[in-house]
């Protein structure tokens, strides 16, 4: 008696093909995300962004997003206080340290320096700590 249409065959069935993306030129695949820039923008449009933010979070009545979308605006608003709302900023230069980093992605100290040593948020040593680029955690 042959199998019929709706028993399984004995013929094993092909392996699904995996794509494996080639080694960078060191040997080593690449963790960090691939940057984007925005180049420069005014400092009250950032601002505007940042307070839609918050304001879409109130509307949610959600109380993790409404506090995390304060923190966000409390940390933006303390970083670009001494910039008036027509200058033009390179979010890129502007930095943040790793506790204002931590309340704006919703991480603690610790989760932040752990990212930044496997290369997956971009920061540089300024006077024995760590900076973040503004952009890198908005």
């Amino acid at each position: 008696m042959s199998p019929g249409p709706d028993s399984g065959s004995d013929a094993p069935e092909p392996a699904e093909q995996v794509r494996v993306a080639p080694p960078e030129p060191d040997g080593l695949r690449s963790t960090r995300p691939p940057q984007r820039r925005i180049g420069k923008v005014r400092v009250g449009d950032l601002k505007r962004r940042i307070a839609a933010e918050r304001q879409e979070a109130l509307d949610t009545r959600e109380p993790l997003a409404i506090r995390f979308a304060g923190e966000r605006y409390e940390v933006v608003h303390e970083v670009l206080a001494s910039y008036s709302d027509d200058a033009r900023i390179d979010p890129w230069q502007i930095t943040v340290g790793v506790s204002q980093a931590a309340k704006m992605l919703g991480f603690n100290a610790r989760e932040v320096r752990s990212l930044i040593r496997l290369g997956r948020l971009p920061a540089r040593k300024q006077n024995n700590e760590w900076r973040i680029p503004l952009e890198a955690v908005l």
